[in-house]
This record gives C-alpha cells, structure tokens and sequence, in this order.
C-alpha cells in the first residue's frame, strides 16, 4: 500500500523545508525514512545518495530506488541525486556521474561530491561489509568527510548483524537540545551517565558508529 506516499507526493515543494533533527528523531522512532518539515526561511536542501556496490548490495536495489522515491516525494529537497560507489582496490572509492558522450557512466573521486555549503545531505547506502570496507576505504572516506556536510550511513542489514560487519554501532540515545540550532549529544549504553539534562529531548538510537 503506497497511500502514504501519494499523501507525501501531494505537498507543496514551497510549504517547508526538513528539520533534520527532527527528521532522525522520528525515523529513528518509526524505524523507516519519515521527513519533518519546518516553516521554510531559505531555499530546501539536496540530497544525494551512495549506494555501496560491494558483491551483496546488488539485493538492495530496490530498496534505494524506494529511499529515492521518499525523497522525491516528500517535497523536502530541492533535488535528489544517485551515485553508486565503486571499489578501485586502491586508493578512495570512485562514484558514478552522469554518463559521457558515449553513454557510459563516468568515475570520479567521491571527495568531488563534498558541499562546501553544508547544503546538501549526504545518504551513504552500504552492508558495510564489501570490499571497500575490507580494506578500509570506506571509513577512511567517512572519516575525511567535512564535518559541515551532514552525513548518515543507511545499514539495510537487520541490528542483530551488524556487529558482524566492518562498522559495527554503538548503542546508545541521542539528546537533542529544545532550542533552536542546539547541539545533539549522543549518550553511549555503555557509559554511566545521569538523568537527560534540562532542555533536551532524548530518543533510542539502534546505534552510533564509529569509523
């Protein structure tokens, strides 16, 4: 049933723009991608998405032509773009760009897509367990990304499994500060830590990862 969908695709692209905090306070909560917006005070966001093509990412196809249809039709980005990552066995991971003169895709440098304005999110699609995890690739470019672009890695793999793979998450909660532009904290289960403190909002997080 796709009626939600429809319900999303019907919004006007000027009503808003995402809330990102929001946005991963209630997808974190509903378990699945679900946009919040916000009155709009500039010009919405891009998003691209990096689907990892390591041997098994081949069964996810479906799943990211969907996370990019959500996109689409929430009317929460200015545009949404696919690039797939590939494995070189040397050096950082290459991505796809629009296809040549001769109708073949084109291989760039993933730092190439880096957004200096922070104005684009960033969706890295990946088992974390393909080649360019192997070798360490994939974290080293994780790790490079600029802090001023936001960035989230969408593991398809159910929770029980991922500590089977390269980048296993950290359980924990997320606190996210009441006032505007504040700060979101991540409080590890494995760290003794207090009530939440005043003005933040705290949410269950399935885990933070560290590269």
């Amino acid at each position: 049933h796709h009626g939600g969908e429809h319900a999303r695709a019907a919004r006007r692209p000027d009503e808003g723009v995402l809330d990102e905090e929001a946005t991963a306070e209630r997808s974190a909560a509903a378990g699945m991608l679900t946009p919040v917006m916000r009155p709009a005070a500039g010009r919405r966001p891009d998003i691209q998405l990096l689907m990892d093509t390591g041997p098994a990412m081949v069964v996810w196809n479906r799943m990211v032509e969907e996370l990019r249809q959500a996109c689409q039709q929430s009317g929460a980005f200015r545009d949404v773009q696919v690039h797939r990552l590939y494995d070189t066995g040397d050096g950082p991971p290459l991505v796809t760009t629009t296809s040549g003169a001769d109708g073949r895709p084109r291989l760039r440098p993933v730092d190439q897509l880096h957004d200096p304005t922070g104005h684009r999110l960033t969706l890295v699609v990946s088992d974390c367990v393909g080649p360019l995890w192997q070798r360490g690739a994939a974290q080293r470019f994780l790790r490079q990304w600029p802090r001023h672009s936001p960035l989230a890695l969408v593991q398809p793999l159910p929770p029980r499994l991922w500590p089977r793979t390269a980048l296993p998450a950290e359980p924990g909660i997320f606190q996210r500060s009441a006032t505007p532009g504040g700060h979101t904290a991540f409080l590890s289960d494995d760290e003794p830590w207090g009530p939440a403190a005043p003005g933040r909002r705290g949410w269950r997080s399935a885990g933070r990862c560290r590269v």
